[in-house]
């Protein structure tokens, strides 16, 4: 007899980039159907629609690691619903260092 181990918590944290509304578009329902218990929680952050960058004023490797998944997702995000995240993203992208970082990556 097999045993059954059980699913690990997933932890959906919101507040960053809009509000919860992002993780009510099937993605809770879709998680707690395959039965993973939800724990969702706001970002005590003041999120982008008040700070420049996602850990407030100063930019830093969380800006980083969401700008890439951002990037890959790009033309599947519905831009006009996400005005701070789209804000946050022109941004990131204006930056010099990552529009180096961007051309590592022409020819590939």
């Amino acid at each position: 007899m097999a045993i059954e181990t059980p699913k690990p918590t997933i932890v959906l944290a919101h507040g960053t980039v809009e509000d919860s509304s992002l993780w009510t578009h099937g993605v809770i329902q879709g998680l707690q159907r395959d039965g993973y218990p939800i724990k969702d929680c706001s970002n005590p952050l003041r999120g982008l629609e008040n700070d420049k960058f996602i850990a407030g004023e100063t930019f830093s490797a969380a800006d980083i690691a969401a700008f890439t998944i951002t990037q890959s997702v790009k033309p599947d995000l519905p831009w006009p619903k996400l005005p701070n995240l789209r804000k946050w993203f022109e941004r990131i992208e204006g930056r010099p260092s990552v529009k180096r970082g961007l051309q590592a990556f022409d020819g590939i």
